[in-house]
């Protein structure tokens, strides 16, 4: 999905992308997250892409946009029209205002990798970036505007954790999940359907009892799980339901005490934090085992 719809959208962002124009295909793009997750309900958008690995388009516009102003200092060249068209613009008085926000976004970045990497900087540039004169940004070194693959992965975290923090901050939220780019890993053996339960342990609008029945308690008379040890939520058949192998929850329950991102308490308030534990394979592959384990017991389809 990233590989397709992602490079299609983001072709020429740096021009054309704002937010009138991103507003556009928010709703497409929000069609295709909810169906790469196999979602019945709504789920937030914020989170299917945090659940998926695919930054917001915000985030990748910003890091393209960066890594294009970037490019004009590291390589530079005796005749680049480019260049010398932006360095123009820069000492002109009557800048122009994209071209000013642009380079300031790209000094959000320097100043980033001014903590990471402080030796890829002259005092004369640390002065240059602390003081955002942004009209002497050609003049910055090539080391000092250099970057590779790990480093924009890097950034691209930091910054979409700053994103994502804010806009749950907003809704009222205290912990939010841990996100990364790196994307969902499953099991050679998981089928599409076992995929999809898995991936809905991850958001609170799911299939399992709990929220069926706030949602239509007519036709879902209870939230009880059929192993009769508790609600049927994400958390339950985690750690607790008993139609799991012992071993198995066990295992589960041993993993997220290990990588200690959230408390329990705090995942059954927030199904999303458990987003936080979706980047590692071995996670996925202990919630593929849960998953099969109970499947002939979960509500796979429903009609609404």
């Amino acid at each position: 999905m990233e590989v397709i719809l992602g490079t299609c959208i983001h072709y020429a962002g740096t021009i054309w992308i704002n937010r009138r124009s991103i507003n556009e295909i928010e709703s497409s793009w929000y069609k295709a997250l909810k169906a790469a997750t196999g979602a019945v309900f709504n789920i937030k958008q914020t989170s299917a892409e945090a659940l998926l690995g695919i930054p917001p388009h915000e985030v990748q516009n910003h890091v393209n946009s960066v890594k294009h102003m970037l490019k004009m200092n590291i390589l530079p060249s005796m005749a680049d029209p480019l260049k010398d068209l932006i360095s123009k613009v820069l000492k002109d008085s009557v800048s122009t205002a994209m071209t000013i926000s642009k380079v300031k976004e790209c000094f959000k970045f320097l100043k980033w990798k001014v903590d990471k990497l402080p030796k890829h900087f002259s005092s004369e540039e640390l002065s240059i970036i602390n003081h955002n004169q942004v009209n002497r940004f050609t003049e910055l070194s090539t080391i000092a505007c250099s970057y590779n693959k790990s480093l924009m992965k890097l950034y691209s975290e930091d910054t979409w954790q700053a994103l994502i923090h804010s806009q749950y901050q907003i809704e009222g939220y205290t912990e939010v999940p841990k996100v990364s780019v790196n994307k969902l890993v499953f099991p050679l053996r998981a089928t599409r359907p076992i995929e999809t339960l898995v991936m809905s342990l991850f958001y609170p609008n799911n299939l399992f009892l709990a929220f069926l029945n706030s949602y239509n308690s007519a036709k879902f008379s209870s939230n009880q799980c059929p192993c009769g040890n508790g609600v049927q939520d994400s958390t339950h058949l985690l750690t607790k339901c008993r139609l799991i192998t012992s071993y198995k929850r066990n295992d589960i329950n041993e993993f997220l005490a290990f990588y200690d991102f959230h408390s329990i308490d705090s995942i059954n308030a927030q199904k999303y934090l458990l987003i936080s534990w979706s980047k590692y394979p071995r996670f996925i592959d202990l919630c593929c085992s849960l998953v099969e384990d109970a499947l002939c017991y979960l509500i796979t389809e429903v009609t609404l």
